[in-house]
């Protein structure tokens, strides 16, 4: 009985339960290009991002503050294509696509969860979904009776074929907690994108059209819902 006793002393220590769900919202920028496959020469593309978050800590173990990060954003991806090495270095090629995303992460945190500086780490899948593309182009690519090779290729006013978007999203960032105002967090995350823009079959040109993003991200997050601290 003593020997169960202690045992579940240890447990509790080791495990404390947490009920705190918080909410807010977001803005930051996203770094973005698109693995093809044939290459397509490209720069990273910048645009803003805004969106809101929803966030559950659900328990604190051993060090690690525990819980679920859901969030929905308006993100602007796309590519921006890279003519410097070519034959025509004035030409300019940019397709901006605008998307939902729905990142649902695991995360865990170590330092202060109240008052001070708490670093964390978070993962999980991530679904999106194309509501809109605009192509910015040197009019001779558009030209389909244009001679010249560079200005023909497969992407070239070509819409999207596959407007949901579904891959794994990774990062790491730096939290400051307050016990009135709320929290305030920055963190860079890199998503990897493993559905396709552009049909791959063995009848089509690419391959793979995967997007590949950079994100830094400023979140403010207000409880309102918070565990009772004894």
């Amino acid at each position: 009985m003593l020997f169960l006793a202690a045992s579940l002393g240890v447990s509790a220590q080791i495990g404390q339960a947490r009920r705190d769900v918080s909410i807010g919202v977001s803005a930051g920028v996203t770094m973005n290009s698109v693995s093809f496959n044939p290459s397509v020469s490209q720069d990273m593309k910048t645009s803003p991002m805004f969106g809101i978050a929803l966030r559950y800590n659900c328990e604190k173990y051993f060090t690690a503050l525990c819980g679920l990060q859901m969030e929905v954003n308006w993100c602007k991806l796309g590519w921006k294509e890279d003519f410097s090495k070519s034959a025509h270095p004035d030409y300019h090629y940019t397709r901006d696509m605008n998307y939902i995303t729905v990142p649902i992460m695991a995360r865990m945190g170590w330092g202060r969860e109240h008052k001070g500086l708490l670093g964390y780490i978070m993962a999980g899948p991530q679904l999106g979904f194309l509501i809109s593309e605009k192509e910015d182009m040197t009019p001779v690519l558009a030209d389909t009776d244009a001679s010249i090779s560079l200005a023909r290729r497969a992407q070239y006013g070509k819409a999207a074929q596959n407007k949901f978007d579904y891959g794994i999203t990774a990062g790491v960032g730096i939290e400051f907690n307050t016990r009135k105002v709320g929290h305030f967090m920055i963190d860079g995350r890199y998503y990897l994108g493993l559905a396709d823009i552009f049909n791959n079959g063995k009848a089509d040109y690419f391959g793979r059209s995967a997007n590949g993003t950079i994100t830094v991200k400023f979140t403010y997050l207000f409880d309102i819902l918070k565990t009772k601290q004894e």
